[in-house]
């Protein structure tokens, strides 16, 4: 709910400051980067806050000889998250642009 207020006011900000038309030309044009990525960071911390709540004691994580505890363990799941979840937004979106993209046009 907090994300969206705060995006909803900069969309408000944004259309009174560039004007409505150019603001909705830029939306449509980076639908993904304007949206999609407050919702990314959005779920990201969902994972994280549903990991701590199963989870009893803090969250640590080792990988090899590196062990992460205290508040760097969440930071760290959020920033995963949030990354797996900006590149499969990127690799859906390039493979649905080329799958919507008309064949080339074979030389005649």
């Amino acid at each position: 709910m907090l994300v969206g207020g705060f995006s909803t006011l900069f969309g408000l900000l944004c259309d009174w400051a560039f004007g409505h038309d150019v603001w909705v030309r830029f939306v449509l044009a980076n639908f993904t980067l304007v949206l999609g990525l407050p919702m990314a960071a959005a779920l990201a911390f969902g994972v994280v806050i549903a990991f701590q709540e199963t989870t009893s004691g803090p969250l640590e994580v080792r990988l090899g000889p590196l062990e992460i505890k205290g508040p760097a363990g969440p930071i760290l799941l959020w920033v995963v998250c949030l990354l797996a979840i900006v590149f499969s937004m990127e690799y859906l979106a390039a493979e649905t642009s080329a799958a919507l993209s008309p064949p080339p046009a074979s030389p005649a």
